[in-house]
């Protein structure tokens, strides 16, 4: 969709860290969408690569290296593609001057009026490609980087230099200094950059919340997982299964519920994959509590809507640190969206947004196992459980949605840059 009215649209180019379509980069997809949709002419430039992440595999050929898709164009780095260099000049590094060559090439020819360049990987050389160009640039800083970096394990020797957090940190703070706006997805996360001096009039919050128009996959009945039967009152989780992520306090909290009352028993259903999926799934194990505790693995990401509807809670249990309270798990809003009411830990962006909706509960700060099984047990036989999933559903639809997102985002891009970006008609 082009701009209405025979108004003239603005270019917008996008640039990713990797190839692109992917499912799982669902922010892109949806930023992409919007400002197509309100009448931008969108790019997406990306490499060229075999790697897909969706499906965990190599693809068999590259894909071609331009592609018109239904709400951008898509434009992929293939410079010496059938060559040996190729992997060394696409090195995901973020001072490669063989793509910060090729994408001052892209800008000069189509000559964009705004660069959105996401996370810092492909924000470095995008921004130092723009500048280059005299182009305005908008950082899509998803998350706090050098505190990412801190969490993750050391699994390999790259690592050393790729989670070297003094490394990451300078990359982050640079890539910040240089952009000429910012949108972060957490309040936490923009007060966070303003202390350590950027604007604030430079920062803003785009949160990873939903996209309205998509609703009918939350309400469609049709799904893998709809005719699920759980062995019990369930909690879902999806996502990564990392050692920050908290899932050892759910696995302590089934025993617990389940070994102290007479109830209907307490179920778990994971749907992830990670480094610590093997050790958690020996703890369930030793706890003899395999029979309510099932881990699927990566499940396709049209299934994940309807395991969500299959369970009774969603499940946050992330630990409580500097990276987790500056930053807002998708799964907050997608569990949300189909109505589940929300547990989850203390992190402050999180728990804030539980407390003010009234969607769920918080879990106190240090909580044991014990005092998650009691929690878990209180929400299977809480009087407020329609209230938690009305409030939630409630909330995405008046105000955590991707719609009001974009709005805001787009009025202040026209305001900031004097771009015509013009809005569009909600679902």
């Amino acid at each position: 969709m082009r701009s209405p009215d025979n108004r003239t649209s603005t270019d917008v180019a996008i640039v990713v860290q990797g190839n692109y379509p992917l499912d799982r980069d669902v922010r892109t997809r949806k930023m992409a969408k919007s400002l197509d949709e309100s009448g931008s002419n969108v790019f997406i430039l990306g490499r060229n690569s075999l790697e897909d992440p969706d499906l965990g595999q190599v693809k068999s050929s590259h894909p071609p290296r331009e592609e018109d898709i239904d709400y951008a164009h898509v434009r992929r780095f293939s410079w010496l593609l059938s060559t040996p260099l190729f992997r060394l000049i696409t090195a995901k590094v973020p001072v490669n001057p063989f793509w910060i060559l090729w994408l001052v090439v892209q800008f000069r020819a189509m000559e964009p009026e705004i660069v959105i360049p996401c996370d810092i990987r492909a924000g470095l050389p995008a921004i130092v490609a723009a500048k280059l160009c005299g182009i305005p640039t908008v950082l899509d800083l998803r998350e706090n980087f050098a505190e990412l970096a801190r969490e993750k394990p050391v699994e390999h020797v790259l690592d050393h230099v790729v989670l070297n957090t003094t490394l990451v940190g300078t990359v982050e703070r640079l890539t910040v200094q240089l952009a000429d706006l910012i949108w972060v997805v957490a309040e936490e996360r923009k007060e966070n950059l303003v202390a350590a001096g950027k604007a604030e009039s430079a920062v803003h919050v785009v949160g990873n919340v939903p996209l309205l128009r998509e609703r009918s996959s939350f309400t469609d009945k049709s799904g893998e997982y709809d005719n699920a039967e759980w062995p019990g009152f369930t909690f879902v989780y999806v996502g990564s299964i990392n050692r920050f992520r908290g899932l050892d306090l759910l696995i302590d909290g089934i025993w617990h519920a389940n070994r102290t009352s007479d109830h209907q028993p307490i179920h778990l259903a994971i749907a992830g994959d990670g480094p610590d999926k093997e050790r958690l799934e020996r703890r369930a194990e030793t706890l003899g509590i395999t029979e309510h505790v099932d881990f699927l693995g990566w499940i396709p990401p049209d299934t994940v809507t309807s395991f969500l509807r299959s369970g009774d809670v969603g499940v946050i249990p992330h630990e409580v640190s500097s990276y987790t309270n500056q930053t807002i798990p998708n799964k907050l809003f997608d569990y949300m969206s189909v109505q589940l009411p929300v547990l989850t830990t203390p992190t402050r962006p999180t728990a804030r947004i539980v407390n003010d909706v009234n969607c769920g509960k918080v879990l106190p700060y240090h909580a044991t196992g014990s005092v998650a099984g009691t929690v878990m047990r209180e929400m299977q036989q809480s009087d407020g459980y329609s209230t938690w999933a009305e409030n939630g559903r409630l909330a995405i639809e008046s105000r955590y949605n991707w719609e009001h997102e974009m709005e805001r985002a787009c009025s202040i891009l026209t305001d900031r840059f004097g771009v015509q970006i013009y809005p569009w008609v909600s679902a």
